[in-house]
Protein backbone atom coordinates (compact mmCIF):
# COMPACT_ATOMS: atom_id res chain seq x y z
CA UNK A 1 0.00 0.00 0.00
CA UNK A 2 3.18 2.90 0.36
CA UNK A 3 4.30 1.62 -2.61
CA UNK A 4 0.98 2.22 -4.32
CA UNK A 5 0.78 5.85 -2.50
CA UNK A 6 4.61 6.90 -3.72
CA UNK A 7 3.96 5.54 -7.34
CA UNK A 8 0.72 7.21 -7.60
CA UNK A 9 1.71 10.76 -8.63
CA UNK A 10 3.50 8.81 -11.72
CA UNK A 11 0.29 6.94 -12.49
CA UNK A 12 -1.94 10.17 -12.56
CA UNK A 13 1.40 11.93 -14.90
CA UNK A 14 0.93 8.88 -16.82
CA UNK A 15 -2.50 8.24 -17.37
CA UNK A 16 -5.06 10.98 -15.65
CA UNK A 17 -7.81 8.99 -15.75
CA UNK A 18 -7.71 7.75 -12.17
CA UNK A 19 -8.26 11.45 -9.66
CA UNK A 20 -6.02 11.53 -7.03
CA UNK A 21 -9.07 11.88 -4.25
CA UNK A 22 -10.58 8.28 -5.86
CA UNK A 23 -6.97 6.68 -5.31
CA UNK A 24 -6.93 8.48 -1.78
CA UNK A 25 -10.60 7.76 -0.58
CA UNK A 26 -9.99 4.23 -1.85
CA UNK A 27 -6.71 3.75 0.57
CA UNK A 28 -8.50 5.77 3.71
CA UNK A 29 -11.38 3.39 3.26
CA UNK A 30 -9.02 0.18 3.10
CA UNK A 31 -7.53 1.75 6.17
CA UNK A 32 -10.43 2.08 7.92
CA UNK A 33 -11.45 -1.61 7.57
CA UNK A 34 -8.17 -2.86 8.90
CA UNK A 35 -8.44 -0.55 11.36
CA UNK A 36 -12.40 -1.69 12.80
CA UNK A 37 -10.95 -5.46 12.47
CA UNK A 38 -8.76 -4.42 15.18
CA UNK A 39 -11.03 -2.16 17.90
CA UNK A 40 -14.62 -3.72 17.20
CA UNK A 41 -15.43 -7.46 17.79
CA UNK A 42 -15.34 -9.89 15.06
CA UNK A 43 -19.01 -10.72 15.70
CA UNK A 44 -19.70 -6.76 14.88
CA UNK A 45 -16.58 -6.14 12.22
CA UNK A 46 -18.00 -8.33 9.20
CA UNK A 47 -20.44 -6.19 8.00
CA UNK A 48 -18.64 -2.90 8.56
CA UNK A 49 -15.58 -4.31 6.52
CA UNK A 50 -17.24 -5.56 3.94
CA UNK A 51 -19.37 -2.29 3.07
CA UNK A 52 -16.17 -0.47 3.15
CA UNK A 53 -14.12 -2.91 0.96
CA UNK A 54 -17.58 -3.17 -1.49
CA UNK A 55 -17.15 0.93 -1.13
CA UNK A 56 -13.44 0.52 -2.73
CA UNK A 57 -14.51 -1.52 -5.72
CA UNK A 58 -17.39 0.73 -6.08
CA UNK A 59 -14.81 3.87 -6.46
CA UNK A 60 -12.77 1.85 -9.04
CA UNK A 61 -15.34 0.92 -10.80
CA UNK A 62 -16.29 4.77 -10.88
CA UNK A 63 -12.71 5.56 -12.21
CA UNK A 64 -13.43 3.56 -14.95
CA UNK A 65 -16.67 4.61 -15.91
CA UNK A 66 -15.76 8.16 -15.91
CA UNK A 67 -12.75 7.87 -18.20
CA UNK A 68 -13.41 9.90 -21.26
CA UNK A 69 -13.21 7.65 -24.79
CA UNK A 70 -10.45 8.08 -27.00
CA UNK A 71 -11.86 9.99 -30.40
CA UNK A 72 -12.55 6.54 -32.76
CA UNK A 73 -10.26 8.36 -35.52
CA UNK A 74 -7.31 8.25 -32.97
CA UNK A 75 -8.01 4.82 -32.32
CA UNK A 76 -5.98 1.79 -32.98
CA UNK A 77 -6.66 1.15 -37.05
CA UNK A 78 -8.06 -1.37 -38.01
CA UNK A 79 -8.85 -2.68 -34.85
CA UNK A 80 -11.07 -0.16 -33.27
CA UNK A 81 -12.94 1.14 -36.44
CA UNK A 82 -13.69 -1.94 -38.32
CA UNK A 83 -14.83 -3.61 -34.59
CA UNK A 84 -17.14 -0.41 -34.30
CA UNK A 85 -18.45 0.00 -37.86
CA UNK A 86 -19.36 -3.76 -37.84
CA UNK A 87 -21.13 -3.92 -34.93
CA UNK A 88 -23.24 -1.08 -36.59
CA UNK A 89 -23.98 -3.02 -39.45
CA UNK A 90 -24.66 -6.16 -37.66
CA UNK A 91 -27.84 -3.80 -36.36
CA UNK A 92 -28.53 -2.15 -39.31
CA UNK A 93 -29.29 -5.70 -41.01
CA UNK A 94 -26.04 -5.96 -43.04
CA UNK A 95 -24.73 -9.01 -41.53
CA UNK A 96 -20.73 -9.06 -40.28
CA UNK A 97 -19.28 -6.87 -42.70
CA UNK A 98 -17.57 -3.00 -42.47
CA UNK A 99 -17.13 -0.61 -44.70
CA UNK A 100 -13.97 1.23 -43.10
CA UNK A 101 -11.70 0.30 -46.04
CA UNK A 102 -12.97 1.67 -49.70
CA UNK A 103 -16.54 2.46 -48.90
CA UNK A 104 -16.93 -1.18 -49.72
CA UNK A 105 -18.32 -4.43 -47.69
CA UNK A 106 -15.62 -6.90 -46.39
CA UNK A 107 -15.57 -8.80 -43.75
CA UNK A 108 -13.37 -8.17 -40.40
CA UNK A 109 -10.57 -9.48 -39.64
CA UNK A 110 -11.29 -10.42 -36.39
CA UNK A 111 -14.16 -12.90 -35.55
CA UNK A 112 -17.56 -11.43 -34.58
CA UNK A 113 -17.86 -12.13 -30.75
CA UNK A 114 -17.22 -8.51 -29.69
CA UNK A 115 -18.97 -7.09 -31.84
CA UNK A 116 -22.25 -9.26 -30.59
CA UNK A 117 -21.75 -8.14 -27.54
CA UNK A 118 -21.69 -4.18 -28.15
CA UNK A 119 -24.52 -4.61 -30.47
CA UNK A 120 -27.22 -4.31 -27.93
CA UNK A 121 -25.36 -0.69 -27.23
CA UNK A 122 -25.65 -0.04 -30.69
CA UNK A 123 -29.51 -1.27 -31.36
CA UNK A 124 -30.16 0.61 -27.76
CA UNK A 125 -29.02 4.61 -29.36
CA UNK A 126 -28.28 6.10 -33.11
CA UNK A 127 -25.63 8.10 -31.60
CA UNK A 128 -22.58 6.62 -33.45
CA UNK A 129 -19.90 6.01 -32.24
CA UNK A 130 -20.57 7.22 -29.05
CA UNK A 131 -23.39 4.16 -28.13
CA UNK A 132 -20.51 1.42 -28.95
CA UNK A 133 -17.79 3.84 -27.04
CA UNK A 134 -19.99 3.06 -24.14
CA UNK A 135 -20.86 -0.27 -24.52
CA UNK A 136 -16.42 -0.27 -24.46
CA UNK A 137 -16.50 1.55 -21.41
CA UNK A 138 -18.88 -0.86 -19.29
CA UNK A 139 -17.21 -3.90 -20.32
CA UNK A 140 -13.91 -2.43 -19.22
CA UNK A 141 -16.13 -1.95 -15.65
CA UNK A 142 -16.85 -5.68 -15.81
CA UNK A 143 -13.70 -6.70 -16.59
CA UNK A 144 -12.76 -5.01 -13.62
CA UNK A 145 -16.02 -6.24 -11.65
CA UNK A 146 -14.91 -10.31 -12.55
CA UNK A 147 -11.23 -9.74 -11.11
CA UNK A 148 -13.19 -9.07 -7.62
CA UNK A 149 -15.63 -11.85 -7.96
CA UNK A 150 -13.12 -14.09 -8.58
CA UNK A 151 -10.92 -12.69 -5.79
CA UNK A 152 -13.86 -12.86 -3.48
CA UNK A 153 -15.41 -16.04 -3.98
CA UNK A 154 -11.22 -17.36 -2.94
CA UNK A 155 -10.26 -15.11 -0.36
CA UNK A 156 -13.51 -13.10 0.50
CA UNK A 157 -13.89 -9.62 0.71
CA UNK A 158 -10.30 -8.33 1.64
CA UNK A 159 -9.25 -10.23 -1.66
CA UNK A 160 -11.34 -8.30 -3.49
CA UNK A 161 -10.37 -5.07 -2.59
CA UNK A 162 -6.78 -5.47 -3.14
CA UNK A 163 -7.49 -6.39 -6.67
CA UNK A 164 -9.67 -3.72 -7.34
CA UNK A 165 -7.19 -1.07 -5.84
CA UNK A 166 -4.16 -2.90 -7.95
CA UNK A 167 -6.46 -2.61 -10.94
CA UNK A 168 -7.49 0.79 -10.51
CA UNK A 169 -4.18 1.87 -9.76
CA UNK A 170 -2.82 0.41 -13.26
CA UNK A 171 -3.27 1.86 -17.00
CA UNK A 172 -4.99 -1.45 -18.67
CA UNK A 173 -8.46 -0.98 -17.38
CA UNK A 174 -9.27 2.66 -18.01
CA UNK A 175 -7.59 1.89 -21.59
CA UNK A 176 -9.41 -0.55 -22.05
CA UNK A 177 -12.58 1.94 -21.21
CA UNK A 178 -11.39 4.28 -23.35
CA UNK A 179 -10.79 1.90 -26.38
CA UNK A 180 -13.27 0.05 -29.14
CA UNK A 181 -11.18 -3.54 -28.94
CA UNK A 182 -11.83 -7.16 -27.10
CA UNK A 183 -8.42 -7.35 -25.02
CA UNK A 184 -10.47 -6.64 -21.49
CA UNK A 185 -13.40 -7.83 -22.18
CA UNK A 186 -12.26 -11.21 -22.96
CA UNK A 187 -9.58 -11.26 -20.29
CA UNK A 188 -12.67 -11.08 -17.63
CA UNK A 189 -14.88 -13.19 -19.39
CA UNK A 190 -11.83 -15.93 -18.69
CA UNK A 191 -11.38 -14.67 -15.03
CA UNK A 192 -14.87 -15.37 -14.37
CA UNK A 193 -13.92 -18.60 -15.05
CA UNK A 194 -11.85 -19.04 -12.05
CA UNK A 195 -15.10 -18.11 -10.07
CA UNK A 196 -16.64 -20.94 -11.69
CA UNK A 197 -13.92 -23.69 -11.34
CA UNK A 198 -14.02 -22.78 -7.25
CA UNK A 199 -17.06 -25.31 -6.92
CA UNK A 200 -16.52 -27.56 -10.30
CA UNK A 201 -20.29 -28.98 -9.97
CA UNK A 202 -21.18 -30.82 -13.43
CA UNK A 203 -23.84 -27.51 -13.61
CA UNK A 204 -21.05 -25.10 -13.32
CA UNK A 205 -18.76 -27.00 -15.75
CA UNK A 206 -21.96 -26.52 -18.30
CA UNK A 207 -21.50 -23.04 -17.79
CA UNK A 208 -17.79 -22.85 -18.08
CA UNK A 209 -17.82 -24.82 -21.34
CA UNK A 210 -20.54 -22.45 -22.50
CA UNK A 211 -18.16 -19.61 -21.90
CA UNK A 212 -14.60 -20.61 -23.21
CA UNK A 213 -16.47 -21.41 -26.33
CA UNK A 214 -18.57 -18.34 -26.37
CA UNK A 215 -14.53 -16.76 -25.33
CA UNK A 216 -13.15 -18.60 -28.67
CA UNK A 217 -15.65 -16.23 -31.00
CA UNK A 218 -14.83 -13.09 -29.14
CA UNK A 219 -10.56 -13.65 -29.69
CA UNK A 220 -9.21 -16.59 -31.62
CA UNK A 221 -6.50 -17.09 -28.88
CA UNK A 222 -8.66 -17.80 -26.24
CA UNK A 223 -9.02 -21.58 -27.51
CA UNK A 224 -6.06 -21.61 -25.01
CA UNK A 225 -8.33 -21.48 -22.64
CA UNK A 226 -10.09 -24.72 -23.55
CA UNK A 227 -7.08 -26.22 -24.06
CA UNK A 228 -6.05 -25.47 -20.04
CA UNK A 229 -9.47 -26.53 -19.08
CA UNK A 230 -9.04 -30.11 -20.50
CA UNK A 231 -5.62 -30.23 -19.16
CA UNK A 232 -6.53 -29.78 -15.62
CA UNK A 233 -10.63 -30.81 -15.12
CA UNK A 234 -10.85 -34.33 -14.16
CA UNK A 235 -11.45 -36.81 -17.13
CA UNK A 236 -15.35 -36.87 -16.12
CA UNK A 237 -15.99 -33.04 -16.42
CA UNK A 238 -13.89 -32.89 -19.88
CA UNK A 239 -16.80 -34.70 -21.91
CA UNK A 240 -19.38 -32.15 -20.39
CA UNK A 241 -17.13 -28.93 -21.03
CA UNK A 242 -16.47 -29.92 -24.89
CA UNK A 243 -20.16 -30.85 -25.35
CA UNK A 244 -20.98 -27.41 -24.24
CA UNK A 245 -18.34 -25.70 -25.43
CA UNK A 246 -19.18 -26.77 -28.69
CA UNK A 247 -21.89 -25.09 -30.35
CA UNK A 248 -20.42 -21.62 -30.39
CA UNK A 249 -17.18 -23.06 -31.69
CA UNK A 250 -19.04 -24.72 -34.70
CA UNK A 251 -21.02 -21.76 -35.21
CA UNK A 252 -17.61 -19.71 -35.89
CA UNK A 253 -16.38 -22.67 -37.84
CA UNK A 254 -19.72 -22.00 -39.97
CA UNK A 255 -19.04 -18.71 -40.53
CA UNK A 256 -15.89 -19.09 -41.59
CA UNK A 257 -16.73 -21.78 -44.32
CA UNK A 258 -19.68 -19.50 -45.24
CA UNK A 259 -17.52 -16.51 -45.49
CA UNK A 260 -14.13 -17.72 -46.23
CA UNK A 261 -14.79 -21.27 -47.86
CA UNK A 262 -13.05 -23.26 -45.36
CA UNK A 263 -13.68 -24.09 -41.60
CA UNK A 264 -10.04 -22.98 -40.26
CA UNK A 265 -9.56 -19.79 -42.64
CA UNK A 266 -10.37 -16.32 -40.86
CA UNK A 267 -10.33 -12.71 -41.69
CA UNK A 268 -6.56 -12.39 -41.37
CA UNK A 269 -6.75 -14.97 -44.32
CA UNK A 270 -8.60 -12.80 -46.48
CA UNK A 271 -7.12 -9.63 -45.45
CA UNK A 272 -2.92 -10.33 -45.48
CA UNK A 273 -2.83 -14.23 -47.10
CA UNK A 274 0.58 -14.36 -46.92
CA UNK A 275 1.40 -13.36 -43.66
CA UNK A 276 3.68 -15.88 -41.90
CA UNK A 277 2.11 -15.65 -38.66
CA UNK A 278 3.97 -17.94 -36.15
CA UNK A 279 7.86 -18.30 -36.75
CA UNK A 280 10.78 -19.41 -34.66
CA UNK A 281 12.93 -16.58 -35.37
CA UNK A 282 9.55 -14.08 -34.10
CA UNK A 283 10.93 -15.36 -30.50
CA UNK A 284 14.44 -14.13 -30.57
CA UNK A 285 14.45 -10.58 -32.72
CA UNK A 286 12.53 -7.46 -31.98
CA UNK A 287 9.46 -7.48 -33.77
CA UNK A 288 8.63 -4.76 -36.56
CA UNK A 289 4.94 -5.04 -35.99
CA UNK A 290 3.86 -4.31 -32.29
CA UNK A 291 2.10 -1.93 -29.94
CA UNK A 292 5.18 -0.93 -28.54
CA UNK A 293 3.76 1.77 -25.67
CA UNK A 294 1.40 3.22 -28.14
CA UNK A 295 -1.62 1.42 -26.73
CA UNK A 296 -1.17 0.61 -23.46
CA UNK A 297 1.87 2.37 -22.00
CA UNK A 298 3.92 1.25 -19.21
CA UNK A 299 2.87 3.68 -15.99
CA UNK A 300 7.08 4.12 -15.66
CA UNK A 301 7.87 4.54 -18.79
CA UNK A 302 9.97 1.45 -18.81
CA UNK A 303 12.28 2.76 -16.08
CA UNK A 304 12.91 -0.72 -14.32
CA UNK A 305 14.35 -2.00 -17.59
CA UNK A 306 16.12 1.38 -18.95
CA UNK A 307 19.48 -1.02 -18.63
CA UNK A 308 18.47 -2.71 -21.64
CA UNK A 309 18.53 0.83 -23.70
CA UNK A 310 19.80 2.12 -25.95
CA UNK A 311 16.39 2.01 -26.93
CA UNK A 312 14.23 3.36 -29.97
CA UNK A 313 11.28 5.49 -30.22
CA UNK A 314 9.38 4.08 -27.91
CA UNK A 315 11.65 2.51 -25.27
CA UNK A 316 12.13 -0.55 -23.21
CA UNK A 317 8.38 -1.55 -24.15
CA UNK A 318 9.74 -1.34 -28.17
CA UNK A 319 12.51 -3.05 -28.11
CA UNK A 320 12.35 -6.20 -26.71
CA UNK A 321 12.22 -9.79 -28.27
CA UNK A 322 9.01 -11.75 -27.26
CA UNK A 323 10.76 -14.35 -25.88
CA UNK A 324 11.86 -11.43 -23.07
CA UNK A 325 9.17 -8.88 -23.52
CA UNK A 326 5.79 -11.39 -22.34
CA UNK A 327 7.64 -12.85 -19.04
CA UNK A 328 8.66 -9.01 -18.55
CA UNK A 329 4.69 -8.15 -18.61
CA UNK A 330 3.94 -11.21 -16.64
CA UNK A 331 6.22 -9.88 -13.38
CA UNK A 332 5.07 -6.56 -13.06
CA UNK A 333 8.79 -5.20 -14.94
CA UNK A 334 6.27 -3.22 -16.91
CA UNK A 335 3.32 -1.29 -14.61
CA UNK A 336 0.58 -1.98 -17.24
CA UNK A 337 -1.97 -4.99 -14.71
CA UNK A 338 -0.49 -4.16 -11.30
CA UNK A 339 2.15 -2.14 -9.65
CA UNK A 340 5.47 -3.68 -9.98
CA UNK A 341 6.62 -6.95 -9.38
CA UNK A 342 3.35 -7.36 -7.21
CA UNK A 343 2.46 -10.26 -9.84
CA UNK A 344 5.40 -12.05 -8.56
CA UNK A 345 3.53 -12.95 -5.63
CA UNK A 346 0.56 -13.68 -7.74
CA UNK A 347 3.02 -16.40 -9.43
CA UNK A 348 4.41 -17.61 -6.18
CA UNK A 349 1.02 -18.11 -4.61
CA UNK A 350 -0.42 -19.49 -6.94
CA UNK A 351 2.57 -22.21 -7.61
CA UNK A 352 1.86 -22.82 -3.53
CA UNK A 353 -1.72 -23.48 -4.20
CA UNK A 354 -0.84 -25.42 -7.86
CA UNK A 355 -2.40 -28.51 -6.36
CA UNK A 356 -6.00 -26.47 -6.68
CA UNK A 357 -8.14 -26.33 -9.73
CA UNK A 358 -8.23 -22.44 -10.14
CA UNK A 359 -3.82 -21.86 -9.51
CA UNK A 360 -3.88 -25.25 -11.97
CA UNK A 361 -6.09 -23.57 -14.86
CA UNK A 362 -4.00 -19.83 -14.16
CA UNK A 363 -0.43 -21.74 -14.55
CA UNK A 364 -1.52 -23.25 -17.61
CA UNK A 365 -3.17 -20.73 -19.08
CA UNK A 366 -0.21 -18.23 -18.63
CA UNK A 367 2.64 -21.48 -19.82
CA UNK A 368 -0.18 -21.56 -23.08
CA UNK A 369 -0.29 -18.10 -23.57
CA UNK A 370 3.90 -17.62 -23.57
CA UNK A 371 4.16 -20.67 -26.26
CA UNK A 372 1.62 -19.23 -28.41
CA UNK A 373 2.63 -14.91 -28.10
CA UNK A 374 6.53 -15.87 -28.60
CA UNK A 375 6.71 -17.11 -31.51
CA UNK A 376 3.85 -15.13 -32.83
CA UNK A 377 4.85 -11.72 -35.66
CA UNK A 378 2.90 -9.26 -33.66
CA UNK A 379 3.27 -8.07 -30.32
CA UNK A 380 1.44 -6.51 -27.56
CA UNK A 381 1.58 -6.49 -23.95
CA UNK A 382 -2.36 -6.63 -24.05
CA UNK A 383 -2.07 -10.10 -25.87
CA UNK A 384 -1.25 -11.40 -21.92
CA UNK A 385 -4.63 -9.56 -20.43
CA UNK A 386 -6.07 -12.82 -19.43
CA UNK A 387 -3.19 -14.60 -17.54
CA UNK A 388 -1.59 -11.68 -16.48
CA UNK A 389 -5.20 -10.91 -14.31
CA UNK A 390 -5.34 -14.34 -12.98
CA UNK A 391 -2.18 -13.83 -11.28
CA UNK A 392 -3.21 -10.83 -10.32
CA UNK A 393 -6.21 -12.28 -8.82
CA UNK A 394 -4.02 -14.62 -7.08
CA UNK A 395 -1.44 -11.88 -5.78
CA UNK A 396 -4.22 -10.03 -3.96
CA UNK A 397 -5.62 -14.06 -2.29
CA UNK A 398 -1.76 -13.89 -1.17
CA UNK A 399 -1.64 -10.68 0.15
CA UNK A 400 -5.23 -11.11 1.71
CA UNK A 401 -3.77 -14.19 3.86
CA UNK A 402 -0.95 -12.34 5.08
CA UNK A 403 -3.28 -9.27 5.99
CA UNK A 404 -5.51 -11.50 8.10
CA UNK A 405 -3.09 -13.58 9.73
CA UNK A 406 -1.31 -10.17 11.15
CA UNK A 407 -5.37 -8.96 12.19
CA UNK A 408 -8.84 -9.78 13.22
CA UNK A 409 -10.18 -9.38 9.60
CA UNK A 410 -11.37 -12.64 8.69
Amino acid sequence: MCATILLSPLLFKATGSLKPFLLLVSVLLFGAALYVSRRVSRRRHNRITTALFLSVVAIVLLSVLSVTPRPLADQPFPDAEETADATRQLVNGNGYVTYVHNDKPHPPRYPPGFSLALAPFAAFSDDYPSNIQLGAKIYAALYVLAAVIAAWSIKGPLAGALIAIFIGVSPFAKIEAALVMSDGFAAGLTVLLIALLQHPTPKRISLVGVLAGALVIVRLPMVLNLIALLIVLPTPLRKRLLLFAAPPVAALGLFNLLTFGSLFKTGYDYWLPTLKTFDLSFAFVVPHLKDGPWIVADVLNGRLLQWTCPCPNGGPQAAMANLFFYPAVLVGLFWIYAPPLLPIIGLLHCWKRRHELTAKFTLWLTLLSLCLFTFYFYQGARFMAAPATLICVFCSVGLAGWIERGTNLR
